[in-house]
């Protein structure tokens, strides 16, 4: 009877180390269409999602927290240092003027945790404009508890836009999740920014994006959702065809700037 004991313990512990061992974030696919990896998956939309990734923004604009990704939270501050360098960039070439102001269009930004993330740095940027574009949901309890005069929220590109000229589109781990991503792009350069930064980007070196689904785990979302991974030379292409060309590469993404008629 011990000896069973014994083994079932063990079996058990095996068990729960390779629990404790999977990652966090898993991919599956190809799919051969958005439909078919979007079966049984969330919505960002999801109350319990816009719940948890509101509490956790809330939690860092109110300091009890020094960054939020998702909805987690961190004590201690981490910057995504090429990113900010090229948020840094666009303020230095578009400030033409000590009235004009510098806006950032935050596509997918939730409720502004890449701004929040780097407040520190970007309160140096005098005139700053930070218009993130979501979700009704997010865009609605965005503007409620965590929009100022900097920091507002809007549901489309078209509506942030009108807000002032944008100088660049941020894309921060949120164009890969949209069912229509170059439907997006055209919006985003149809108010011809001068500069699109993309970060966080799932990328292939592939001839073609791919459909693959994303599966979550905790201590971040149980769930999973459908997303693009981008083919570098397509995605390349698809930009300079709109009028953008690369002008650096970031460690998971791209600087893109307007080319000169």
């Amino acid at each position: 009877m011990r000896r069973f004991a014994q083994r079932v313990l063990r079996g058990a512990r095996r068990r729960l180390g390779r629990l404790r061992d999977r990652p966090a974030i898993t991919f599956s696919g190809p799919y051969p269409s958005w439909a078919q990896a979007s079966r049984e998956t969330r919505s960002f939309a999801a109350p319990e999602i816009v719940d948890a990734v509101h509490a956790a923004t809330l939690a860092v604009k109110q300091g009890r927290a020094a960054y939020s990704t998702g909805r987690l939270t961190f004590a201690a501050p981490a910057h995504r240092w090429p990113l900010l360098a090229a948020l840094l960039h666009v303020a230095l070439q578009c400030r033409t003027s000590p009235e004009r102001p510098i806006h950032i269009l935050d596509f997918g930004g939730a409720f502004g945790a890449a701004y929040f993330q780097h407040r520190r740095f970007l309160d140096a940027v005098p005139g700053l404009l930070w218009s993130v574009v979501d979700l009704p949901a997010y865009v609605a309890r965005g503007n409620a508890d965590l929009a100022d005069a900097r920091l507002q929220f809007f549901d489309t590109i078209a509506a942030a836009a009108a807000r002032a000229p944008v100088d660049a589109v941020l894309f921060c781990g949120s164009l890969e999740y949209v069912e229509d991503p170059d439907a997006v792009l055209r919006a985003a350069t149809g108010i011809a920014p001068r500069f699109l930064i993309f970060a966080l980007l799932h990328m292939t070196d592939g001839p073609e994006h791919l459909i693959k689904r994303q599966r979550s785990r905790p201590p971040r979302f149980d769930a999973a959702f459908a997303l693009w991974f981008f083919s570098k030379t397509k995605l390349t292409g698809d930009l300079q065809a709109l009028g953008y060309d690369p002008v650096a590469a970031l460690p998971d993404g791209f600087l893109f700037e307007r080319r000169a008629p």
